[in-house]
């Protein structure tokens, strides 16, 4: 399912994965494997495989993060691979605020 179709709220963590194939479809990984996340205000947050913790591998070619939601509004993401496996792939998900 499509994160977009799907409302957050404020300290939820959003699992936000994806998969790498190669032109024969079977998963490959990728030399590098980048996520990154635009928050309301704009802000660009980059999360790189291997060197930042919050960056996951499930399996070959399959990677995730979870990423906790901060900021009501929109977010959009991006996951990008680049040297062996040259593959991005983009979603966006709402965020509101507890009305508690």
């Amino acid at each position: 399912m499509s994160k977009s179709s799907v409302i957050f709220e404020i300290g939820d963590a959003v699992r936000l994965q994806g998969s790498f194939s190669d032109i024969d479809r079977a998963l490959t990984d990728p030399s590098t494997v980048t996520f990154k996340v635009r928050d309301p205000s704009t802000t660009l947050n980059t999360y790189v495989y291997s060197n930042d913790v919050e960056v996951f591998k499930a399996a070959t070619g399959i990677y995730y993060m979870d990423f906790v939601v901060n900021t009501v509004g929109q977010h959009n993401w991006r996951l990008e691979g680049t040297g062996s496996v040259q593959v991005a792939e983009q979603d966006f998900f709402t965020a509101r605020s507890l009305n508690v």
